[in-house]
């Protein structure tokens, strides 16, 4: 099974922008400034600046800001203003000499700092930014968005309990931050924590119900502790608030496919296959699902096209291989196994699929040769040596044969197996059997060509 594709993407999605509340950005440690009558008409600018932002319009708003520090070329927060705005016009250089500006003009003015830390997260320099975050909590220890910001850029440095810490101090500063709460929440996720996980999303969902990501997200984790029904219920609620998310489709039929409703999972896949027509792992997991009904030549349509969208996924074409082989196409299937081992050429159980492809077409040096590299990349690989065996028995290598089965029988014994033990030394005693009757034949053959030429 190919497994759940992902629902949603945790971490720069959720940087708290540039928004039109932090436009101006009153720190506690700036208010005077902000409200110094000397200011007012720069002020009135800022403003409509404002609206124009949270309108879309940010021609408009850059146009205000502009003129605002025209009328007061050293107030920090017109350019803090514009910077944000130049930010959102995809002006990097621009939004970052701005905020460079505000700092320089009030270095103890906190939102500067956290949206130039905003912008050199979004170009890959994350020290920059956590050093940016780090003087914006300094400066404003109230300042929930820098904690949240802080958070995310410590998670993608690795440093998940920082990263945890900041985003509970946010929730300290704003009980009802769901952000914060899905954030905290996918970083438990990375600690282990499933069940904490959870219960942050469940919260993040109690104080916003219509967040369907949210149920999303919650019903991913549900569905790796075992819990398929629960899983189908978020990622139904989930669709019902949004009916075009083609994951929460897709991860729907998966867990569908995991209880065994293959036929509600196919009817998931497909929707989310029109959804997004271009997403390969639903159409290899539908196509596994129409193998499982014994729709095998779909199956095959389904891991051709999903081939098509992503020829570097080994698997797929190793499942296709082996339905081909099935289907009586043996050299096709084989064709298949070879992609599969260019794409993953450390992946024992392809190696020893090929092997017993070629086995069946009869070439035993080729199954062996194929068999040696599987249990070289896996040593531990009891049925491989079992299979060998019969290969080398083929050859007439009888001692090769018995040496591979009496590892296999080790091997089998210590990883429990009792089922496959008990094969395996039942083929030892009648190999044994099979040798001596040989010998006996063989010393029964020399006798009678003694006695005819009495």
């Amino acid at each position: 099974m190919l497994g759940i594709t992902l629902v949603v993407t945790l971490g720069k999605d959720f940087l708290l922008p540039n928004n039109a509340e932090n436009l101006l950005g009153i720190s506690h440690e700036v208010e005077a400034q902000v409200i110094d009558n000397s200011n007012r008409e720069t002020q009135s600018f800022i403003d409509r600046a404002k609206e124009k932002f949270k309108k879309g319009n940010y021609q408009e708003a850059l146009a205000n800001c502009i003129q605002a520090i025209r009328l007061s070329p050293k107030y920090a927060p017109a350019y803090n203003c514009r910077g944000n705005v130049r930010s959102e016009l995809g002006d990097n250089r621009g939004a970052l000499s701005d905020y460079d500006e505000s700092i320089r003009l009030n270095p103890k003015y906190a939102f500067p700092f956290n949206n130039r830390g905003l912008e050199k997260h979004r170009t890959g320099d994350k020290q920059g930014a956590l050093i940016d975050y780090n003087e914006a909590i300094r400066l404003d220890s109230q300042y929930k968005d820098a904690y949240i910001n802080r958070g995310v850029v410590k998670s993608e440095l690795e440093d998940k309990y920082g990263a945890m810490a900041d985003y509970t101090a946010a929730l300290r500063l704003d009980p009802k931050n769901t952000k914060a709460y899905i954030l905290r929440g996918g970083v438990k996720f990375k600690l282990g924590d499933k069940y904490g996980e959870i219960a942050d999303y469940t919260e993040a969902i109690r104080l916003d119900p219509k967040n369907g990501n949210t149920y999303a997200l919650r019903a991913g984790t549900k569905l790796i502790i075992g819990d398929k029904n629960g899983a189908i219920a978020d990622y139904t609620e989930a669709i019902r608030l949004n009916p075009k998310d083609a994951f929460a489709f897709a991860n729907r039929g998966f867990a569908k496919s995991e209880l065994g409703d293959k036929n509600g999972a196919i009817a998931d896949y497909t929707e989310a296959i029109r959804l997004n027509p271009k997403d390969a792992f639903t159409f290899a997991n539908r196509g596994f699902a129409k193998y499982d009904l014994g729709d095998k030549y779909g199956a095959i349509a389904d891991y051709t096209e999903a081939i098509q969208i992503n020829p570097k996924n080994g698997f797929t074409f190793y499942m296709r291989g082996a339905i081909k082989f099935e289907l009586g196409d043996k050299y096709g299937g084989i064709t298949d196994y070879n992609e599969a081992i260019r794409l993953n050429p450390k992946d024992a159980f392809i190696f020893a699929s090929r092997g017993s492809a070629k086995y069946e077409l009869g070439d035993y040096n080729g199954t062996i040769t194929d068999y040696n590299e599987a249990v070289r990349l896996k040593p531990e690989y009891a049925e491989i040596y079992h299979a060998r065996g019969l290969a080398k028995y083929r050859q007439g290598d009888k001692r090769g044969t018995l040496t591979d089965w009496n590892t296999a029988a080790r091997l089998f014994k210590k990883q429990q197996n009792k089922k496959n033990l008990d094969i395996v030394l039942q083929m030892i005693k009648d190999l044994d059997y099979i040798s001596k009757l040989e010998e006996e034949m063989k010393n029964l053959e020399f006798i009678i060509q003694k006695l005819r030429k009495i």
